[in-house]
């Protein structure tokens, strides 16, 4: 499914270097993940010097927005599937971007 020749990129001039994708998941649009990403956001914000990166909602682009090669440029992914299946893992996998997901105790609760 994944083009030959996409891999990770954000660090190229077409990068964004200082994105981390929040990929698609029915948890963003839920009053708990809500609330995670306004303390996430905030934490950034206090520690900006720090940590010098933004999260972008994959949730508002349309899926013809994200294709393979456009998820490799982002610096990280960061996913909460509601389904461990769910084939948003499977295509920033294939494109060798890091990933961030919750432990397996915590994703099956």
């Amino acid at each position: 499914y994944v083009p030959g020749g996409v891999s990770w990129s954000a660090a190229a001039p077409e990068g964004h270097w200082q994105e981390i994708l929040v990929l698609r998941s029915r948890y963003w649009h839920r009053l708990p993940g809500q609330y995670f990403m306004d303390v996430l956001e905030a934490f950034l914000r206090i520690n900006e010097a720090r940590y010098n990166m933004t999260f972008s909602m994959a949730a508002s682009m349309r899926p013809d927005e994200l294709p393979p090669k456009e998820i490799a440029r982002y610096r990280a992914v960061m996913l909460v599937p509601n389904d461990i299946t769910v084939f948003s893992f499977i295509e920033a996998y294939c494109t060798c971007v890091p990933i961030f997901v919750p432990t397996a105790e915590w994703l099956f609760r």
